[in-house]
């Protein structure tokens, strides 16, 4: 009846919404029944749900039951067993009150663990399931015996390697309370962390974030999931940041660095997580207090993405509220001196330019937090004199932080009146002139200047009477006429007897007054003031005079800010003109800063000739060879701005402008500014010199490899212009290095150059191992191979014709050669990708299906004459390779023809057993689509045959084929063909070749489109010492668990394993094994998920 009973009730907990009636039912029926009578029923009934894997909801229902019942059982259990206890005693030792866990419980555990490594992943599932329901139910505060928490660590860690997914995520959860957030040296925290940073599957990611513990041992591994590469991952982590890791725990780097990835995320569901979580959580940490905030995140060096935050936190709140909280300013719309620090300038700043971004709608409150132009005017002039007599430099920083913010809001002014654009013009060029002002207010103070002079030539002869000034200052000086000792003596004499007098005449003059003879006292007075007058001008005479001249300023920083000056005024206006007063500013400022002794002064000045020769094309071979000096022969700084201005030049003009003026022939031979590369795919030997640096090769083979065939269509100077900067790819210096190949990526992609080799050489310096670390040059070629294939069906040609040479490079490589250690079959795979018309642009968007496919049917060609001239070599085994990969046109009826001759000719010559394997798999797709064509040829046939037929009975015969003219014409050409294929058979081995031009048979493709790269076709090859060095790090590199099929896998799979089998095994051999059962064992307590003395 009991039996009977529980299975009644097994069966109404799998359509019951709420399980209170029945575990009380079940209670019942455990009190009535002997507990090894229970345990038999109970156990064949909790079998039923375990070998169902499909989360089928009264599995679910039932499992969860199991959960409750057994959890509030133990409960209850224990409850009633304090109560009983103090009855007896009114004190309880600690040693009596630790007390065995309920049998129920102990032995449903003991049958889950003992079961947990079933064959079915159905049962390990829901064991695993099971657990974690039962840890979470038993409460706060509970306590496992440390026997029960070593084995259920010991068989949880064990399924965090199993291959299924699912059960490895319930094993995560399983751990949650096990862990101690508390130890530094918690092995689950060390498994979790693990797991976290190596598992290949996103959703066991996702759960080990919600269910580590931070900590200051796992807050950099909970960090790093910002960056995952699924999107459900990084949100959880911005959310499990926001919730459980506290403000004051993260510095000031990783707050930035989480606010700049979170709002520049490419999903839009990071981006939300981001604001609406983290900002908002960092908020609420500051008490609402924004500027608190932004002290924080440190805007200083941070503007950009403080701007973002302020944007969002902006939008979130509405004007009116904005303005009404801005309590910060005065009735005059400022903020007073005291008040003025770093954030709230920044604050004000934001908030003038929100507010001016909305439009007209919002003139009143833009009005009440935008001051008068000509007071603000004065206002900045204040903070300007603070700048000049300040002499600490962390002061000084500040107030030139706070002069660019206020500086921005002059932007956002209107100058329509004359006053205020007076007042502004003033204000402006007094700060330029000012020694305290340095180079970087020079931008903010220009930006100002453009809106106060609209007209483009007013406000260069603005700059230019401004740097005059700067450069050459009015200065007061003192000069005196030379006057020999006898003159001045006489001029003292002079003065002294006039002294006298004068006293005489004042004594005579108040008796004069005294005795009120006015007449005499006025001609007394005349006299007074005429020798005054004498006395003054004498003295006078005697005083050196002073004189305003203009003194030259020759020191580095005065030089440094009149060409940053004169940098920031090209580059912000639109200048189409070398205007006379921009050629005597390169006369008098820039030419003079090349010769400089300071670094930064020639670097402005190198800045400023590439500016200048962007708005003349006339002056590039003028200054040419000075920026290709610099580029080669002065410091790192001033080799990257050459660098980068000599780019641009090609960029914007092209080769031609690299024009020789002793030939006119040169100069029509450069049409467009395209390098043709012309060189014949057998030349083998110059190709192979298209090597890093670093593999031992000079930078000369590159201009070896850019001479004569290469240079038709250029002119001499062009061409060492083009050697030049592709030298640099193999520079030593990863940020030259990467210029030249984000240059040359540009060139390329724009059709300023085309050159097979150079593409040769930058996909040999992609794949180098000794960039593996360089992430922006990566970045860089990773975006622009397929950018660049996949637009044009040109492109895709240019990436046919260094192919072979790519390749080629790759497999005669000498054994000292970095390039040895590139899978040239990874090269070979993505090479082919890149050349498949499937993926060009408008191929992927056309309804119909893309048969036609010319790069790889000429590469098919090519590389059978390869085979069939060197049958030998070492290499065939990779072109055959490489020819049963390729996707030939199918409808190609005369290339399939060939290719099965050809076939047939390298059958006869191919010994080796794999290539002998590789050719038959490759002639037999072949003869595949040759059969296929015939088929549909001889349909084709028919239906034309039927349809004259029809034709001629139905007319009469006028006008059609007769059977016999038709049976005529399909025998005519069956022995045409006939006596095709018999000369391709009969041909002698020697002349079997056949060649055919690169450029022959190419059909019309439509003009492509970027498409992602097909998953593994273009992966990069690790080298062995590189893995090596990642194997090292339980945290870097490796796939944690599941077993993958490809036997490369394998090998990372088995370190990890290892690894969380010596990590459970060091954590195992430090604590005594629990052998047997003693009558009071140690308890273990149940951790929460949040360590609560972890507050940063």
């Amino acid at each position: 009846m009991a039996a009977r009973d529980l299975k009644d009730v097994f069966i109404e907990c799998q359509d019951s919404q709420n399980h209170h009636q029945l575990i009380k039912a079940f209670h019942k029926i455990y009190d009535q029944m002997p507990f090894e009578e229970f345990w038999t029923q109970f156990l064949k009934l909790i079998k039923h749900p375990f070998v169902v894997y499909a989360r089928e909801p009264a599995v679910e229902k039932t499992v969860e039951f199991i959960a409750k019942a057994v959890t509030d059982l133990t409960l209850v259990h224990s409850k009633q067993l304090k109560l009983s206890k103090q009855k007896k005693k009114d004190v309880i030792d600690e040693d009596e009150e630790d007390e065995d866990m309920h049998p129920l419980l102990m032995r449903l555990f003991s049958f889950l663990l003992d079961v947990h490594s079933a064959k079915e992943r159905a049962v390990r599932f829901r064991v695993c399931q099971l657990v974690t329901q039962l840890l979470h139910n038993l409460g706060e505060g509970a306590q496992i015996d440390d026997a029960l928490y070593y084995r259920l660590y010991q068989c949880m860690v064990e399924r965090l390697r199993d291959k299924c997914p699912l059960v490895r995520v319930h094993a995560v959860l399983a751990l949650t309370r096990l862990q101690d957030p508390a130890d530094e040296n918690c092995p689950i925290t060390k498994a979790y962390i693990i797991l976290m940073t190596r598992d290949p599957n996103a959703e066991v990611r996702r759960i080990v974030l919600t269910c580590i513990a931070p900590s200051t041992f796992s807050l950099s591994a909970i960090l790093e999931r910002i960056h995952d590469v699924k999107d459900t991952v990084r949100r959880t982590a911005f959310t499990v940041i926001a919730e459980k890791i506290p403000l004051k725990a993260l510095n000031f780097e990783q707050r930035i660095q989480l606010l700049q990835d979170g709002l520049s995320d490419r999903s839009e569901a990071v981006q939300i997580a981001c604001s609406s979580k983290l900002l908002q959580a960092w908020l609420s940490a500051c008490e609402g207090n924004v500027l608190e905030l932004l002290s924080r995140l440190d805007v200083e060096s941070s503007v950009k993405i403080c701007e973002k935050a302020l944007c969002i936190l902006f939008k979130n709140s509405g004007i009116l509220n904005l303005v009404q909280k801005f309590d910060m300013i005065n009735e005059r719309a400022l903020i007073d001196e005291a008040n003025l620090t770093c954030e709230s300038a920044f604050y004000w700043r934001n908030l003038v330019q929100f507010i001016h971004g909305e439009g007209h709608d919002y003139v009143e409150q833009f009005d009440q937090v935008c001051p008068n132009c000509v007071e603000f005017c004065a206002y900045i002039k204040s903070f300007t004199k603070l700048m000049a007599d300040c002499s600490d430099m962390e002061r000084r920083i500040e107030l030139e932080f706070i002069l660019q913010q206020l500086l921005h809001i002059i932007t956002l002014m209107d100058f329509s009146d004359e006053a205020s654009r007076k007042a502004t013009e003033k204000l402006l060029h007094g700060m330029l002139v000012l020694d305290s002002i340095g180079p970087a207010l020079v931008p903010h103070i220009l930006s100002c200047m453009k809106k106060v002079h609209t007209d483009t030539e007013d406000l260069i002869n603005c700059i230019a009477e401004t740097i005059s000034d700067i450069r050459e200052p009015i200065t007061t000086v003192e000069t005196q006429e030379s006057l020999n000792a006898d003159a001045q003596r006489n001029v003292d004499k002079k003065i002294a007897s006039i002294r006298v007098k004068l006293h005489q005449l004042r004594e005579e003059l108040s008796d004069c007054i005294e005795k009120q003879d006015f007449e005499n006292a006025a001609r007394l007075k005349a006299d007074i003031y005429q020798l005054d007058g004498e006395r003054s001008s004498l003295m006078e005479a005697s005083k050196p005079k002073l004189e305003e001249v203009r003194i030259q300023k020759n020191d580095s920083v005065t030089i440094l800010k009149c060409l940053t000056i004169i940098c920031e005024l090209l580059m912000n206006i639109n200048v189409k003109t070398l205007s006379p007063s921009l050629q005597a500013l390169m006369e008098s400022q820039i030419l003079p800063g090349m010769v400089n002794e300071e670094s930064e002064v020639r670097n402005a000045a190198v800045k400023a000739i590439g500016l200048c020769c962007l708005i003349k094309k006339d002056i590039i071979m003028h200054h040419l060879a000075l920026l290709l000096q610099a580029a080669q022969m002065d410091t790192q700084l001033v080799k990257a701005t050459a660098l980068k201005s000599v780019f641009d030049l090609v960029h914007v003009f092209g080769l031609d402008a690299f024009s020789d003026e002793d030939t006119s022939v040169s100069k029509e031979t450069s049409i467009n500014g395209e390098v043709k590369d012309h060189e014949e795919l057998d030349n083998t030997e110059e190709q192979q010199n298209v090597t890093m640096n670093s593999a031992g090769e000079d930078a000369d083979t590159t201009k070896e490899n850019l001479n004569e065939n290469d240079r038709k269509g250029w002119t001499e100077t062009a061409g060492k212009v083009i050697a030049i900067l592709s030298s640099f790819l193999d520079n030593e210096s990863s940020e030259l290095r990467n210029i030249a190949a984000e240059g040359m990526s540009k060139l390329l992609l724009s059709g300023r150059v085309v050159s097979s080799k150079l593409l040769s050489h930058l996909l040999l310096l992609w794949y180098n191992p000794l960039v593996e670390d360089d992430e922006a040059l990566l970045q860089c070629l990773g975006v622009f191979f397929p950018l660049y294939a996949f637009s044009c069906s040109s492109n895709q040609q240019q990436i046919e014709e260094a192919f072979i040479p790519t390749l080629r490079t790759l497999l005669h490589a000498p054994s000292t050669s970095p390039l040895r250690e590139i899978n040239e079959v990874n090269v070979a795979t993505f090479l082919m990708e890149l050349t498949d018309a499937q993926h060009l642009i408008d191929n992927q968007k056309s309804k119909t299906p893309v048969l036609e496919n010319p790069c790889h049917d000429n590469i098919a060609v090519k590389l059978c004459n390869e085979i069939i001239s060197h049958p030998d070599s070492f290499s065939t085994k990779l072109w055959l390779r490489v020819l049963s990969q390729l996707s030939v046109s199918p409808e190609n009826a005369s290339l399939l023809k060939d290719l099965c001759a050809m076939c047939e000719d390298m059958a006869m010559v191919v010994t080796e057993k794999q290539c002998v394997k590789l050719l038959q798999k490759f002639r037999d797709t072949l003869y595949a689509q040759w059969d296929a064509i015939k088929k549909v040829s001889q349909m084709t046939d028919k239906a034309v045959i039927n349809d004259k037929h029809s034709c001629a009975v139905t007319d009469g015969g006028d006008g059609g084929f007769s059977q016999a003219s038709v049976e005529q014409i399909i025998s005519h050409s069956e022995n045409e063909a006939d006596e095709n294929v018999a000369e391709s058979k009969t041909l002698p081995a020697s002349s079997s070749v056949v060649k055919r031009n690169a450029t022959a048979g190419r059909k019309a493709v439509k003009t492509p489109a970027v498409s992602k790269p097909v998953p593994g076709k273009g992966t990069k090859y690790l080298p062995e010492s590189a893995s090596r060095m990642h194997d090292t790090s339980a945290l870097n590199y490796g796939v944690f668990a599941t077993p993958l099929k490809s036997s490369r896998i394998t090998a990372n799979i088995e370190d990890t394993r290892v690894d969380l089998e010596n990590l459970m095994s060091e954590s195992l051999s430090k604590t005594p094994a629990m052998l047997g059962k003693t009558p009071k064992t140690p308890r273990r307590p149940l951790h929460n998920s949040q360590d609560p003395t972890f507050k940063g």
